[in-house]
């Protein structure tokens, strides 16, 4: 009897027990939802806040889009000419070659030792690169500088040789090709002639420098200018020119100008240049260096 109503208890016991674990797990289960729910709300309540941080702080997903503009190909017509314009640009200013000469009378009355001829001689300009004459400039037996009456002159293929000729209003000189004496030489011929007075006639031959390339700033100085200061240096004088124009020039020349400074000075004279060597040392005493430097050596 009492073991039935022990295992009536056990039942009884038992079925609580399963009364209260199925209670236990409605309660978790509630719990759980009520927790979720919660979470959901406030997930709801912040998300607008959160997207709003995040768009304030840069935060874009959105990769970013880069426009690219095609590069157009030159045309070969537009690539030459942009690279002939380049090289103008940077293409140094031309030279200009400078010949010295002076002429030797061998037959006449100059070519006598008594004559005491102290011109026929000059110097012209070209353009090494065409061999054009620029420009020549021509004394005769007594410096007097006759340069205008040359005209029409030219030159030898090779830039060495003037032909033609100085046409005076008593008479001429002939340079290379226009000589037509059967007496003159071959090479570099000269002839003068001259109607009236005691040139007479004669021939001779024209030594020629080697040309010495200048700046052709250098070969512009003026023919005719005012010396408006003079000072001397110890390899050379230095000259300040004023040409008609006004434009100023700083211009070496040699020490026999400086010698003549209170007569050269604040007036209009006559240039001759000459291309020479210059000492080029730091001081007057002797270093073996030189320099070629177009100077004037003439001023009347």
């Amino acid at each position: 009897m009492w073991q039935l109503f022990l295992k009536f208890k056990y039942q009884v016991a038992g079925d609580r027990l399963l009364e209260i674990e199925s209670s236990e797990k409605a309660i978790a289960f509630c719990v759980e939802g009520r927790i979720n729910s919660l979470k959901l709300k406030v997930m709801r309540k912040l998300l607008p806040l959160a997207l709003m941080v995040a768009i304030a702080s840069g935060c874009n997903n959105t990769p970013e889009t880069t426009t690219v503009v095609p590069q157009e190909t030159p045309t070969p017509s537009e690539t030459t000419e942009a690279t002939t314009t380049d090289t103008a640009d940077v293409t140094p200013t031309p030279d200009i070659a400078i010949v010295n000469f002076a002429v030797e009378v061998t037959t006449g009355i100059y070519a006598e030792p008594d004559a005491n001829v102290t011109g026929l001689n000059g110097s012209y300009q070209y353009n090494p690169t065409t061999n054009a004459l620029e420009s020549i400039f021509f004394f005769d037996q007594a410096k007097n500088d006759i340069s205008e009456y040359c005209q029409d002159m030219t030159l030898n293929s090779d830039g060495i040789g003037l032909n033609g000729k100085c046409v005076l209003p008593g008479g001429e000189y002939a340079f290379g090709e226009a000589v037509t004496e059967a007496n003159a030489p071959e090479q570099y011929p000269f002839s003068y002639l001259f109607d009236a007075g005691p040139g007479g006639e004669g021939v001779g031959v024209v030594n020629y420098e080697p040309p010495v390339t200048v700046p052709e700033a250098a070969a512009s100085y003026p023919e005719v200018a005012t010396i408006q200061k003079i000072v001397q240096g110890d390899s050379m004088c230095y000259v300040t020119l004023t040409d008609t124009t006004g434009q100023e020039y700083d211009v070496g020349a040699s020490f026999e100008i400086c010698e003549q400074q209170d007569t050269l000075l604040n007036r209009e004279v006559n240039l001759r240049y000459e291309v020479t060597s210059i000492q080029d040392c730091q001081s007057i005493e002797p270093c073996g260096r030189s320099r070629l430097e177009r100077i004037i050596v003439a001023a009347e």
